[in-house]
């Protein structure tokens, strides 16, 4: 065999020797390990660095963040207010199992008066009504309103299910002092809830809110009713059919 093809040869064969010491060499100390960091998608990952040993949620790119799709203040004297929101969640699959959110109430010199705060959730696709009610404050002195939403906890939707509460006998009555909502609440779960919260929104002919109220359920016991009452001040413009009743209860 000519000498140049032989060292040819060895030459390869030293090569590929050397060349699988330096990998196994790298591999086993010098590559780094997966991890939930590395912009790769490994381990038992769902998507890249999110899910399965990662734990964080895997969002799609038509993930949508809560909006707040109306906030408003509601005089119900010259010293008593309401401060209403309505948020929605375009999510399918995802619920927020807790967020926090702020009311600022401005004055006339666009002034912070009053804050305040609170926590709550929301289902999947779904629509949720916050209000502070029948709050102490002068209502000529405000001008608007800004609800901030913060420290969001996303989980599936199949973890934070919406259970199946409903609203029945519904019966609405006006009188110079009050108008008077009242009905019956239930429970069609096989759990007990508690804390329910059942909100009346009221509108004007043009279907715009122009006032709500709420009561809250301490327990509401399994396959039972309850019957509930919701009184608000009289309203101009308000009649007697415009109003819509909302449930509001946490996941099991």
């Amino acid at each position: 065999m000519d000498r140049r093809l032989k060292k040819l040869i060895y030459g390869l064969f030293y090569f590929i020797i050397l060349s699988l010491i330096g990998f196994w060499f790298y591999s086993s100390f010098l590559k780094p390990r997966p991890s939930c960091f590395d912009k790769i998608r490994n381990q038992d990952e769902e998507g890249v660095d999110c899910g399965g040993i990662c734990g964080q949620l895997c969002f799609p790119e038509d993930f949508q963040e809560l909006k707040v799709t109306q906030e408003k203040i509601f005089p119900i004297d010259s010293e008593h207010l309401t401060l209403f929101a309505e948020i929605r969640n375009s999510n399918l699959n995802f619920a927020a199992k807790n967020f926090k959110y702020t009311f600022n109430v401005y004055n006339t010199k666009n002034e912070i008066i009053k804050t305040l705060t609170s926590e709550n959730f929301i289902f999947e696709n779904d629509t949720s009504y916050l209000l502070f009610p029948n709050l102490n404050l002068v209502s000529s002195s405000t001008k608007s309103l800004n609800m901030i939403i913060e420290d969001v906890s996303w989980v599936k939707a199949k973890d934070f299910k919406k259970p199946n509460f409903s609203i029945s006998e519904t019966q609405i009555s006006l009188d110079e002092n009050y108008i008077k909502v009242s009905g019956l609440a239930a429970n069609q779960t096989p759990f007990d809830a508690k804390n329910i919260k059942i909100i009346v929104v009221l509108y004007d002919n043009l279907s715009r809110p122009i006032g709500a109220s709420m009561t809250t359920l301490d327990d509401l016991v399994s396959n039972t009713t309850r019957p509930f009452r919701i009184s608000h001040p009289p309203l101009d413009n308000f009649k007697k059919e415009n109003y819509k009743i909302f449930i509001s209860a946490p996941a099991f």
